[in-house]
């Protein structure tokens, strides 16, 4: 059992930390030392991780998904959008997953959602259209 599953968000982010020192190229590990550090309201230094963790592996969409998660808290909901189009982008089958955790936010909700893909000469189209409306 790890330590953010225990509520031990300190010690998993030193954990992380020295995952980090080791390989200093583990995505994931930037990545669950993000998600950590949000349990700690330290809503910065979540984002450079995430940033990092894309940085190391720009096709790591759960990266993604956590930062547009956390920038509605933070209610960048333009960023958001962006984030989760991404992530939507990289893995089309785990559309309906963002869907539902941004619906649970408090701060917004999403009135309508979607997606029409395509294939066209061996290439996915994906266009997505997503209405947000700030939840009150």
């Amino acid at each position: 059992m790890s330590k953010g599953s225990l509520q031990d968000y300190k010690g998993a982010i030193e954990d992380y930390c020295k995952a980090i020192e080791i390989n200093p190229q583990d995505a994931y590990a930037y990545r669950n030392r993000g998600f950590a550090k949000i349990s700690l309201k330290d809503y910065k230094g979540a984002i450079q991780d995430y940033d990092k963790a894309i940085e190391i592996n720009p096709k790591l969409e759960v990266a993604y998904f956590s930062r547009g998660m956390l920038k509605t808290t933070l209610q960048d909901f333009q960023s958001a959008i962006h984030d989760f189009t991404k992530a939507i982008e990289i893995n089309p089958k785990n559309v309906e997953h963002i869907v539902i955790g941004a619906q649970q936010r408090d701060s917004f909700k999403i009135s309508k959602v979607r997606f029409r893909i395509s294939i066209k000469q061996s290439r996915l189209i994906l266009n997505s259209v997503v209405y947000i409306v700030i939840g009150g």
